[in-house]
Parts: structure tokens; sequence; C-alpha cells
């Protein structure tokens, strides 16, 4: 269960609430992606990117409405982790559940680190791809605010947060990292 129809917390509901679609005749506007108006059935959370399937976990407010653009949150979890476990552990349902849109995003098999499951923190590696493909693919099938793409992640997720952040600071409106550290690649900027 994500939480989803659970209201926010006082303190966040304020800062994720979605916002009416205002459409003045010549298409929508209002900080609105391509996506609202549009069925959320059967949206894919299986992209090819860069020659390879990649998966995420993508939870819905129950009370998803396309006429009103979402904030859309996504949550990368640690080393040896998946997007399911980070679902169940983050908490994200409970704060933000019935007010935004959730992505937990599956790594690939990192080999330096054991093979286990993880992120490629180079900003022209394939998670940064993967980053780029699922906002772009969730912004044309959902009804999403651009202007508030957030990241989160604990530990391995809370690098690749940072990285983000770093390098992708032109999408992300904020990053919430936990127990990550900095991004590794060069200067930030």
């Amino acid at each position: 269960d994500d939480g989803a129809g659970v209201d926010a917390t006082p303190g966040l509901d304020g800062a994720v609430d979605a916002a009416p679609v205002t459409d003045g005749g010549g298409g929508l506007d209002g900080g609105a992606s391509s996506g609202c108006g549009r069925d959320p059935s059967g949206v894919a959370t299986t992209l090819t990117v860069a020659g390879q399937s990649r998966t995420f976990v993508l939870a819905l407010p129950s009370s998803y409405d396309a006429s009103r653009a979402y904030p859309l949150i996504f949550a990368w979890h640690g080393l040896g982790g998946t997007g399911a476990l980070a679902r169940t552990y983050f908490g994200l349902g409970s704060q933000a559940g019935n007010h935004a849109i959730l992505v937990y995003p599956d790594g690939l098999p990192q080999p330096d680190h054991n093979h286990q499951s993880g992120w490629d923190l180079h900003p022209q590696g394939d998670d940064f791809a993967f980053f780029d493909a699922m906002v772009t693919h969730l912004t044309g099938a959902l009804c999403v605010d651009p202007e508030r793409v957030f990241s989160t992640g604990h530990s391995f997720g809370g690098f690749m947060s940072n990285s983000l952040g770093c390098y992708r600071g032109d999408t992300l409106r904020a990053i919430a990292p936990v127990a990550g550290g900095p991004p590794f690649h060069g200067a930030c900027g």
C-alpha cells in the first residue's frame, strides 16, 4: 500500500498539492505538461533506454485527476535495493500519496559494487539517461507540473539525488537526499 488516499501532513500539503490546469483556448497552460487530459491507465513502467530495458514503480494518487498538474517525485533506492522495496520504506505514500505522482526507479547491477543494484552516477551514464527518459515519458503521459519535479533517495539513492541536483538542476525543483554523499564526476554545473 502506497498510502494513496491518505491526506498529506499539514506542512507538506500546501507544498505539493496539485494545481488546476487552465485552458485559454490555445492549449494547456499554467505549468502543465502535455500529458494533461490523458487517460492514465496503461502508462508504461518499462522503458528501453540505451538498448536496455529499465523499470520503475509508479504510484498515482487514488484520486488522480487528469485536469490537475501534480508534482513528480523520484525516490531512488539504496545499494542492493529495488523500487518496490524503496516504496515500502520511504513512507512517501503516507506523506504525499494523494497529492503527487511518485516514481521508484529500479537500479541496474553495478560492477563496482559486487553487481548489486544501484546507480551510475556519471552525468553521461545510463541512469541519467534513464532519469531523462522517465521525465519525458511521464510528463507526456500524465498531468505533471514540470516546475515541481523533485528527487529524494537513501544512501546510494542519496548519492543519485545529489548527482541529479548537480547535473539536472534545470529539471529538478529540489532534492532531499538521505545519508548520501556528493557528486563525484567533475565540478557541478
